[in-house]
């Protein structure tokens, strides 16, 4: 399989940090203009990689956003472009674009990502019909988890909650709480008679802290923390627990 490091979690996840927003500044200088060509531009000269779009009542019409992706598409065909109503349709325009910038922000890496994965499963000779994780426990194809990566954010903790419930059945207990640590992370998630929960109101970053992003996609409900194999704590001199 050749360099497994590309592949991993720490890899994909130093090269979405290394990605940016723009400033508050630049999103008002952005809504100071009046067309599509000249905010294309603009996000051309901020040398922008992927473009989300999402208008208030797309929920109930799609055209204008489709409109708006397609003239994008023809000024700027290499830009990766996200509609909102490729991901969800509901009316709360807030959830909504959050989840459609968050898609939106993770395409290149994502694309990036499964291209060099599907290639090099067909340098080892693996057959073409090839699937991937989602977060809500289905898999998708490749092509299409290049479109909504967002819904395979945390594909990789929900197969070992979805495996967790199988052994549970195998070993006769339906009742069983699915605790994954990774490198960055811990995660756990509680299986009740069986059933894995899936929820449709998720967020990411979210703690005591922050707010967090809301996500409205399918997810199986999962709580994590920012502890893993790879963390770093001690106690200092002053007996606080100090954690990196």
């Amino acid at each position: 399989m050749g360099h497994l490091l590309e592949y991993s979690g720490i890899v994909t996840k130093t090269r979405a940090m290394e990605s940016r927003l723009l400033s508050p500044g630049q999103f008002q200088e952005l809504a100071s203009l009046h067309t599509i060509p000249e905010a294309v531009e603009y996000l051309k000269k901020e040398q922008v990689e992927a473009i989300a779009v999402c208008y208030i009542n797309s929920y109930a019409n799609e055209e204008h956003e489709r409109k708006t992706v397609e003239k994008i598409k023809e000024l700027w065909p290499e830009v990766y472009v996200c509609p909102s109503v490729d991901i969800t349709r509901e009316w709360r325009e807030y959830e909504r674009t959050s989840t459609a910038v968050l898609n939106a922000y993770v395409m290149p890496v994502a694309s990036s990502y499964l291209n060099r994965l599907g290639q090099r499963l067909t340098d080892a000779g693996m057959p073409e019909n090839r699937y991937i994780m989602q977060s809500n426990g289905g898999t998708t194809t490749f092509e299409q988890a290049k479109l909504t990566p967002v819904n395979i954010v945390e594909s990789g903790p929900v197969a070992g909650v979805f495996g967790a419930s199988i052994l549970g059945k195998i070993i006769g207990e339906p009742n069983i709480i699915a605790f994954d640590v990774g490198g960055t992370t811990a995660k756990c998630s509680l299986i009740d008679q069986g059933a894995v929960k899936v929820t449709t109101s998720y967020y990411i970053e979210k703690d005591e802290r922050h707010a967090g992003y809301p996500i409205m996609a399918p997810v199986v409900d999962i709580v994590e923390i920012g502890n893993g194999g790879g963390s770093i704590a001690w106690i200092d001199e002053g007996l606080s627990l100090i954690h990196i």
